[in-house]
């Protein structure tokens, strides 16, 4: 994949389970990347891409947001059980990595230690 395509498309969003997993590595390395400057909205998209929903800010009356929440766990679980040990940790190192040194850690942390929690669990 060109660096002009992770560009433009920011992040495996879109992709199935099985397509992320064969392109992730490629967004992975695109983020950290883009990691040293300020603000690099890739390394943002990519780590949303990869953590459901907070769930502390989850309105417990809101169905719609119950629901949406339980489908981003679904689909970034059903990504991991693809993967191997050694992939789910590459996905850990890059959380990790990001939470630590990203510009944006502070915002970021939010939203990785639930996914480092519940999905990407070695």
């Amino acid at each position: 994949m060109s660096d002009a395509f992770l560009d433009e498309t920011l992040s495996p969003v879109l992709l199935t389970a099985r397509a992320t997993v064969a392109f992730l590595p490629a967004w992975l390395l695109r983020a950290l990347h883009h990691l040293p400057g300020q603000h690099a909205i890739v390394p943002e998209l990519v780590v949303y891409s990869l953590c459901p929903y907070k769930i502390d800010k989850i309105d417990d009356d809101n169905e719609d947001q119950i629901v949406a929440s339980a489908q981003a766990v679904s689909k970034l679980t059903a990504t991991a059980d693809m993967m191997t040990a050694e992939q789910i940790g590459a996905v850990r190192a890059f959380l990790e990595y990001v939470q630590r040194r990203s510009p944006d850690a502070e915002l970021l942390r939010r939203f990785i230690e639930p996914a480092l929690e519940t999905v990407w669990k070695l």
